[in-house]
């Protein structure tokens, strides 16, 4: 496998992490890095550094005494090779270098123990699945015939406007999963894009594959 291919899965399987767990704001920095936000508390930041990606997690006193309790869960490599700086009292910076499926299992625990997941679970009930593995109940041209709530009709399209622009093609009349459906985007970090968490959930989440 080669290394750029590596790299995409890696992207790939952080951004489909991310989306499907947390509720947070997607804060671009310049082309390289991402910060996925609560407000003003980073949860993570992720850095391209052309072969491999850095995870950068800060952890306060509560949550550094967590990872502290789980040590000898992480290599000695994981938690100190890249030299965790002291920040008084505010917590300890952790930097994986994630290079392989494997480091990235560890900076994937590292977010779970810096933040539980917060993003609630999307009903299944009543679930319409694309011709393209997309959910169409929650896609913006299937609301636009089948939801009898005004208020949410305008606030999605509002959010998809805010990321597609508003010639997406909102106003399409639409089965929820006709044959031409081309509501499907690829997943991976989206690195000199921000995105706030509302319109993630509503232009991107209904129309990434296999993601709810």
């Amino acid at each position: 496998m080669s290394e750029q291919t590596i790299l995409q899965k890696i992207s790939e399987a952080a951004c489909r992490f991310i989306y499907k767990n947390y509720y947070l704001d997607e804060i671009s920095i310049g082309k390289d890095m991402v910060m996925y936000c609560q407000g003003d508390r980073m949860i993570v930041g992720i850095q391209d550094c052309g072969d491999h990606f850095d995870f950068l997690i800060i952890f306060n006193q509560i949550e550094q005494a967590a990872l502290e309790a789980r040590r000898n869960e992480f290599p000695f490599v994981i938690l100190n090779e890249y030299a965790p700086k002291l920040h008084g009292d505010t917590g300890r910076s952790v930097r994986v270098s994630v290079t392989d499926m494997e480091t990235w299992e560890y900076a994937k625990k590292l977010m779970l123990i810096k933040m539980p997941p917060n993003r609630k679970p999307f009903p299944q009930e009543g679930a319409k699945i694309s011709v393209n593995g997309g959910r169409c109940d929650m896609c913006v041209h299937y609301l636009h015939h089948a939801c009898d709530d005004e208020n949410h009709k305008k606030y999605v399209k509002e959010r998809v406007d805010d990321r597609w622009g508003d010639d997406c093609g909102h106003d399409r009349p639409c089965s929820g999963q006709a044959k031409d459906c081309c509501g499907v985007i690829p997943l991976g970090l989206p690195f000199g894009m921000t995105t706030a968490a509302d319109t993630i959930t509503y232009a991107l989440l209904p129309f990434a594959k296999g993601l709810m």
